[in-house]
């Protein structure tokens, strides 16, 4: 039996396919130079299924319009999946519409390690949603309201203070990254923890492009905001609030989760907040449950994978998939691109990366197997430098045209990683924090002191691994720096072409593809 989930509606559009319980492909619309969050049209579906060899038994997504407004997310009871007929890309099939917040939790509980049968406990936030839930042994959802409306809240002051990205889905990592800017003594402001109540306590939205507030006097908490008015984004007035507003949100909910949870479960997070590492750390810090986990996909990218374990569990009894994060598509070949940019192909010399790396400040671009699903770079397609020097983080941040206070993350041996961050065992999928304890990690260390690792051991990714063993060899710290591969505004690189254009323009000083590496003779490097 072929399940094909697809995300067709809003954004994050997504295509996969489970068959006997393992997750053969998930396929992402702003992946290969896609814009962000791009869905995926029919023509481009029928493609897919076509390339996979897909001939699905049942096709599922999710019931939420494009236009929602927060009554079309209610659902969580496998009952209140519809079920019809239908046909599309010359195929006729069984179709099922799932509800938006059953197929998050499906998504979280269907990736964890988790046992088939096993109780646990679920949190849904996301710009919309904002829910704690109770999941039984039969996959009987109870929920628990906390507070709606999570991400528009915390994306809030960048909208309306006239900044950009707000709607859109840029604000929440820039105000993530503006937190760990803020001083203690600035967030405890009177005036900034009247905001903060403000946003925590009025009922704000928009619907249908239209401002709304159902509770409170949004008039008032424009007027409030207004002292940030010309004020800059990196501003100690504008920093201090998203530290305020990052803490209260937090607060709010893990007061409700206090009163609660009554026996220690595990804990599912998922939701577009579960980007959130400084969120994820301190729910897995927290004592209330007996283990965390957040999906490589919690966001809606993830909803095309719950729906389709959801109608799994209906029609097999089971709902646990096996899966591997890098569950995309292979790079696309195409023939000359980079030798046309004097860029000269020879075998993978792992020591001569990192000497280049180590000794002339190297950029590479590193690109191994299928891509990775979610919106996080794990190595498939990636930036690599060495972590050493400010320098570097400022000139990957230039490469990727974001603000100077973004981080960038470290990758790291999963048998070192307690050498140089506050963590044990693994963090595979670079969604918790970690104190930095090695202070030679200047470029991957946030100014908080704080960083977002993935850890690679051997059977995750053989030659990422190798490359990490030859960083410590020559460097002593098996760790460099991890940023994604892609074009401003798209999702990842994955065909030659592309490649060679971004190689060219960002004067990268090498690329590797799988086994093969190629490097540019005497090129100047990027300022």
């Amino acid at each position: 039996m072929s399940i094909v989930g697809y995300k067709a509606a809003g954004h994050d559009g997504t295509v996969c396919c489970i068959e006997n319980g393992v997750l053969r492909y998930s396929i992402e619309g702003e992946k290969d130079s896609g814009e962000r969050h791009a869905l995926i049209e029919p023509e481009e579906f029928k493609s897919i299924l076509d390339r996979w060899h897909t001939n699905p038994s049942v096709v599922c997504s999710d019931s939420r319009s494009m236009d929602t407004h927060l009554l079309e997310y209610q659902g969580i009871s496998l009952d209140e999946i519809c079920w019809s007929r239908a046909s599309a890309a010359g195929r006729e099939f069984e179709y099922a519409s799932v509800p938006h917040e059953l197929a998050h939790i499906a998504c979280a509980y269907a990736l964890s390690d988790l046992p088939e049968g096993q109780e646990f406990y679920a949190l849904v936030w996301e710009g919309y949603l904002g829910r704690l839930y109770h999941v039984d042994k039969n996959f009987l959802i109870s929920k628990l309201e906390v507070m709606d409306y999570v991400g528009v809240r915390y994306s809030f002051p960048y909208h309306a203070t006239g900044r950009d990205g707000m709607y859109g889905h840029s604000a929440a990592g820039k105000i993530m990254a503006l937190a760990g800017l803020a001083k203690p003594d600035d967030v405890r402001q009177p005036h900034v923890k009247r905001i903060t109540d403000l946003l925590l306590d009025s009922f704000v939205t928009h619907a249908r492009h239209e401002r709304i507030s159902l509770n409170g006097d949004l008039d008032l908490l424009y007027r409030e905001l207004s002292y940030l008015d010309g004020k800059a984004v990196d501003s100690p007035e504008f920093v201090a609030l998203c530290k305020a507003l990052q803490e209260g949100i937090f607060n709010r909910f893990y007061a409700v989760a206090h009163r609660n949870v009554d026996r220690k479960l595990p804990l599912v997070i998922v939701g577009g907040c579960a980007l959130n590492c400084d969120w994820n750390t301190q729910w897995r810090n927290c004592g209330l449950f007996s283990s965390v986990f957040v999906p490589p996909v919690p966001n809606d990218c993830g909803i095309a994978i719950g729906v389709a374990a959801a109608v799994n569990y209906i029609k097999t009894g089971r709902m646990k998939l096996s899966w591997d994060v890098y569950a995309g598509e292979e790079f696309v070949e195409e023939n000359g691109h980079l030798g046309e940019l004097g860029f000269r192909e020879q075998e993978l010399d792992l020591q001569s990366l990192c000497e280049g790396m180590l000794e002339r400040d190297w950029v590479i671009a590193w690109l191994q197997g299928r891509y990775e699903m979610g919106p996080r770079a794990l190595c498939h397609r990636s930036l690599i430098a060495a972590p050493f020097r400010t320098e570097i983080r400022d000139r990957l941040n230039a490469i990727k045209k974001r603000e100077y206070f973004r981080p960038v993350a470290p990758v790291c041996l999963e048998e070192t990683v307690s050498e140089h961050f506050d963590w044990r065992g693994s963090s595979p999928h670079m969604l918790y924090f970690q104190n930095v304890s090695s202070p030679q990690l200047r470029a991957t260390t946030h100014l908080d002191g704080t960083a977002r690792v993935q850890t690679i051991n051997e059977s995750q990714d053989r030659n990422t691994y190798a490359l990490l063993r030859e960083m410590k060899k020559v460097s002593g710290v098996g760790v460099a720096c991890n940023t994604s591969l892609n074009f401003l505004g798209k999702g990842f690189i994955n065909r030659s072409s592309d490649l060679a254009k971004y190689a060219g323009e960002q004067k990268l000083n090498a690329v590797v593809v799988n086994d093969r590496m190629y490097v540019r003779p005497a090129g100047p490097t990027a300022q």
